[in-house]
């Protein structure tokens, strides 16, 4: 409830009614929220960065043939390219998830 307190040190108005819209966990809650979006903004641009630099390796590397393997057996044979599109592709579904935030 220290939270609140403090709230209602700085909003003296406010103080008398304050408790009504913001318990203490709404405030610890929405505290978590604005830190975890600005941790999210920070790793968006890393983000950005390894989409950038997997689609620069799968440009280079889209005629290099290679054998896939799932669980140590033989999958088939494959191009690089197509491994990293994948990446690539859910990669950038998360940053889409997280940009929109």
């Amino acid at each position: 409830m220290a939270h609140v307190h403090t709230f209602g040190l700085v909003a003296p108005k406010a103080a008398g009614i304050i408790h009504l819209g913001a318990t203490s966990c709404y405030v610890t809650d929405n505290g978590d929220l604005i830190i975890l979006k600005q941790g999210l903004n920070l790793l968006l641009d890393k983000l950005a960065r390894v989409i950038d630099r997997f689609s620069k390796f799968a440009n280079e590397h889209k005629d290099l043939p290679t054998l896939g393997f799932t669980h140590f057996n033989i999958f088939l044979f494959l191009v690089i390219s197509m491994k990293n599109s994948c990446l690539l592709i859910k990669l950038s579904v998360i940053g889409t998830f997280m940009g929109s935030s």
